[in-house]
């Protein structure tokens, strides 16, 4: 949240939970400010459970600019290791080339 944090898309094992807790941490980090969370800016999140690296991956790159945001720069952070971690990362980066090469952005 510090970082600037804009969205965060959740997929895999556990992925609703994980959702809950960023929503927790956004609220909780503007818990002292003026308005709170309320006055603070959006921090969206979406979770995927039973979907496909693909259309995780989809969801991440393509459909996550809102209101005056447009993602330039992503971010992919992995917890735990397996098979399905390769996928994903190749998919990632396949629609996020494709993408930048429709001038969509950068990676």
């Amino acid at each position: 949240m510090e970082a600037g944090c804009r969205y965060v898309v959740c997929g895999g094992q556990d992925c609703e939970d994980w959702h809950d807790a960023v929503d927790m941490a956004f609220v909780l980090a503007n818990a002292d400010e003026p308005g709170g969370a309320d006055a603070a800016p959006l921090v969206m999140t979406t979770w995927h459970e039973k979907e496909s690296p693909d259309e995780v991956a989809f969801h991440f790159i393509h459909l996550t600019d809102f209101e005056d945001v447009a993602f330039r720069n992503y971010l992919v952070l992995h917890l735990g290791a397996g098979p399905e971690e390769q996928p994903l990362e190749a998919t990632v980066i396949s629609h996020a080339l494709h993408r930048w090469q429709a001038g969509g952005g950068g990676i």
